[in-house]
C-alpha cells in the first residue's frame, strides 16, 4: 500500500480566514472580551504571524497576545 501525503495548509488552499475566526471564537470564549467583534486591524496583525504557529492551540495565545 502506498500513502501519498500532502500539505495542504496554505499550498492548496488559502485557510487564514478560517484560522482567524476561530482563533477569534475560541479567543471569546476563554478570555469573555468586552465586544464579540474582533478589533478592526486585529486580523492584518495576524495574518502575518501564522507561520510562527505549530499547532492549533497556539492560535488563540496569538490574538490573546496582539490584543494585550
Amino acid at each position: 500500500m502506498k500513502i501519498i501525503a500532502l500539505d495542504f495548509d496554505g499550498v492548496l488552499c488559502d485557510g487564514l480566514l478560517e484560522y482567524f475566526q476561530a482563533s477569534w471564537y475560541t479567543y471569546c470564549q476563554v478570555w469573555n472580551p468586552d465586544s464579540q467583534k474582533p478589533p478592526e486591524d486585529l486580523a492584518q496583525k495576524f495574518y502575518p504571524l501564522r507561520p510562527v504557529i505549530e499547532t492549533g492551540w497556539e492560535m488563540p495565545v496569538l490574538v490573546r497576545a496582539l490584543i494585550l
